[in-house]
């Protein structure tokens, strides 16, 4: 490691808290001669106050960068880093022989090491520079406690922000993109995550501000106060955060606001630093800006007047940590998952259960049958076949439109609210098989029926569908996935062409730098039309056997496309 490192340079803003101090107090320090108390370090005299803050810097930064280090750091990592490994392996299913040990790997080991390196310094160099200020602030500035923890705060904020930029522009882009047709208003409860954090937490409120959407409060870019409105997120994996608490957690399993699983627990115990969340700036970024809440607002006030209004949230809206974390939501909050209740646990004698297995379970069907009550959980193959039956007993009792529309939404919603994602996949596509069904069964106007398609949009969670990873925003179930490939290959074909123009062009000329320019542009545009073509392929293989013929054409088109553009089958 370096002697000292004065942290992260070349980056928008304040690359660490060094470069921060330095840009505003240097010149003013550089000014100041030390006139007493002269410090001499490492073979060094302090002339000024910068000099005598960088001398000070630096034996400070031989000090924490040893910190960093440990083996114990090495071996969290490398236990971090297989638990990644195995994570990967079983979503993807890659067979055991091609599976690598990660404890006997060196490459990754050298990896995760260099990774551990430059963290050490980033933290080492960010600790270092801290002192120091707190140092030549109090003994010789004469700052007071409050002066020097608002600029270290300040040094801080900008650090992590700048550290975090390429990440923040990133996330807001996605999250942008993500809200772009219809942002919802984030109110209490919606769902969040850190990127850095092992566990999901709902965002609260101790005070609702009087504006409402239904029954759930409204809430605006101030309300990320820590412990009041944002939890801790379980452990910390920043790479860049100074937390010293460490702990070991349940990995659990995520559950709504009533405490019902989101998915099977997790008997995986979770060790590391605890989370203690630190919002830069103490607002919400990326806020609704023509939308207005007022802090003191209550369900009598009419009009701004008097009041601090700040802009709503929304789920583009997201927060930074000082600890390198960006908190995002996952939802707008208004719509509660896994609240269901099946109807028939009101069955009025299940006290009785026991006393006569066989009789019971008679009297228990017999009541269901009585009550047109389907005698299992949304989902579940006996779920979807009582739903089945019931629809073909209406058809052949020549039922109106209106009951036969009845019985389908019946089927749907309740499987909706009792939360698409705690289903097991081939749960999940018996859905799917139903949605289907009431699209094509002719019960719908069209409004209605996109209606009903994009509110089963999240079915595609259960071939894996993420916001990286399908990159048509559709499924291959939808004339939306065919056209954006569709696109991705003709403008390809274009700038093939536009390539090759340039090509011959610059050897008609002869020019040995322009054609060595343009080859490095036509095997970037190669590997860029292998991506896209690998992921065409990916998410159409998700759907094997579940194509119509129709879209099975439409595969076999686009394969066309980029079969004739030299992309590998």
């Amino acid at each position: 490691m370096a002697d000292y490192d004065k942290g992260v340079t070349g980056q928008e803003g304040y690359g660490s808290v060094y470069d921060y101090i330095e840009a505003n107090y240097r010149d003013e320090w550089s000014e100041l001669d030390v006139k007493s108390g002269i410090l001499v370090d490492w073979g060094l005299v302090a002339a000024n106050r910068w000099e005598q803050f960088e001398s000070t810097y630096r034996s400070n930064y031989a000090d924490y960068s040893a910190d960093y280090t440990s083996d114990a750091e090495f071996q969290s990592r490398m236990a971090r880093k297989y638990q990644e490994m195995q994570e990967y392996y079983q979503i993807y299913e890659v067979p055991a022989e091609e599976q690598v040990d990660v404890f006997s790997d060196m490459d990754i080991q050298n990896a995760v090491r260099e990774e551990m390196e430059k963290d050490a310094m980033e933290k080492a160099s960010d600790s270092a520079a801290l002192a120091a200020f707190e140092t030549i602030g109090e003994g010789v500035l004469q700052m007071d406690h409050e002066e020097r923890q608002a600029e270290s705060e300040k040094a801080l904020e900008a650090s992590t922000e700048s550290k975090n930029s390429r990440t923040n522009q990133e996330l807001e882009e996605a999250l942008k993109e993500k809200a772009e047709d219809n942002p919802e208003y984030l109110v209490r409860g919606a769902p969040l995550r850190c990127r850095y954090g092992s566990h999901m937490r709902y965002l609260d409120m101790l005070e609702a501000h009087g504006v409402y959407l239904k029954d759930d409060p409204v809430m605006h870019r101030k309300d990320c106060k820590v412990g009041e409105n944002i939890l801790p997120f379980g452990i910390c994996t920043s790479p860049v955060h100074n937390l010293k608490k460490r702990d070991s957690f349940f990995a659990g399993a995520e559950t709504d606001q009533e405490g019902n699983y989101l998915h099977a627990p997790d008997d995986r115990v979770i060790t590391g630093f605890v989370c203690e969340p630190e919002i830069t700036g103490d607002s919400w970024k990326n806020c609704k800006e023509e939308t207005k809440i007022a802090q003191n607002a209550t369900p009598e006030t009419e009009g701004p007047a008097a009041c601090t209004c700040y802009e709503a949230i929304t789920t583009a809206s997201y927060l930074v940590c000082r600890h390198g974390g960006i908190i995002f939501p996952l939802g707008s909050g208004q719509l509660k998952f896994s609240t269901y209740m099946a109807p028939f646990l009101n069955y009025p004698f299940a006290d009785l259960k026991g006393k006569n297995r066989e009789l019971d379970e008679k009297a228990f069907e017999n009541w269901c049958v009585e009550h047109k009550i389907p005698p299992d959980y949304p989902g579940t193959e006996k779920y979807m076949e009582w739903y089945q039956n019931r629809i073909r007993e209406l058809k052949k009792e020549g039922a109106s439109a209106k009951k036969l529309r009845a019985a389908y939404e019946e089927c749907l919603d309740n499987a909706y609210w009792y939360g698409l994602d705690r289903m097991e996949p081939d749960e999940r596509q018996a859905v799917r098989n139903m949605v289907n069904q009431y699209a094509r069964s002719g019960l719908l106007e069209n409004e209605k029926l996109e209606e009903m398609q994009k509110k089963y949009s999240g079915l595609r969670l259960d071939c894996g569908y993420n916001s990286q990873k399908n990159l048509a925003g559709a499924t291959p179930e939808e004339d939306e996935f065919y056209q954006y490939y569709t696109g991705k290959a003709e403008t390809f074909e274009q700038e093939q062409k536009e390539l090759e123009a340039q090509m011959r062009q610059a050897s008609h000329m002869e020019d040995s730098d322009a054609v060595i320019a343009v080859s490095d542009k036509m095997r970037e545009l190669q590997s860029e039309k292998e991506q896209i073509y690998g992921h065409f392929r990916q998410e159409v293989e998700r759907y094997s056997g579940y194509l119509d013929a129709e879209h099975k054409g439409q595969v076999q088109e686009i394969e066309n496309l980029f079969k004739e553009q030299g992309v590998s089958q």
